[in-house]
């Protein structure tokens, strides 16, 4: 089976489904429903069955007619401030992030938004593994998957607290 995959923030730019730009965050405003236009656009021009959401907004994309299941992606709150510091980011875009991982913002949101969530912890997992959990996934049916919970690891790593200042 074909998969297509789409980078929401890459097809957001190219596109023109941005209708700002938060200066504080230094980060593009997204149109929701313009980019849900442009993923339906792609939906239907695909001979993939299966079409792949990247981004950290993916969940929150107005669909929910065709939606098989949404996987939310959690990494260990350290891994994730590393990575994001070495993709250049500034520290307020970090904090934000990580608190939104201890928290787990995204995985909330997909619950309120969809009958089906599952979660992967990426950490410490290369891409071809994580994608590999991705399949499995599909393959079974969507089992439950364990829960991440970062907030006991919070209470138990005091370092992690500074986070959350």
């Amino acid at each position: 089976m074909r998969w297509q995959h789409i980078d929401l923030g890459k097809l957001a730019l190219k596109r023109g489904t941005v209708k700002g730009y938060d200066r504080y965050r230094r980060i593009p405003i997204v149109d929701l429903y313009g980019i849900r236009a442009e993923v339906m656009r792609i939906a239907h021009m695909t001979s993939s069955k299966v079409i792949i959401l990247e981004g950290s907004y993916s969940h929150l994309v107005p669909i929910r007619r065709g939606v098989l299941a949404v996987i939310v992606l959690r990494c260990d709150p350290g891994i994730l401030a590393r990575r994001l510091r070495g993709r250049g980011w500034g520290e307020g875009k970090i904090r934000e992030n990580v608190q939104s991982e201890i928290l787990g913002v995204c995985m909330s949101e997909a619950l309120r938004m969809h009958r089906i969530v599952r979660e992967i912890d990426t950490t410490g997992r290369s891409a071809e593994r994580i994608c590999k959990s991705v399949i499995a996934l599909y393959e079974g049916g969507f089992p439950r998957t364990p829960a991440t919970d970062w907030l006991t690891k919070l209470m138990c790593d005091r370092r992690l607290l500074r986070w959350m200042a």
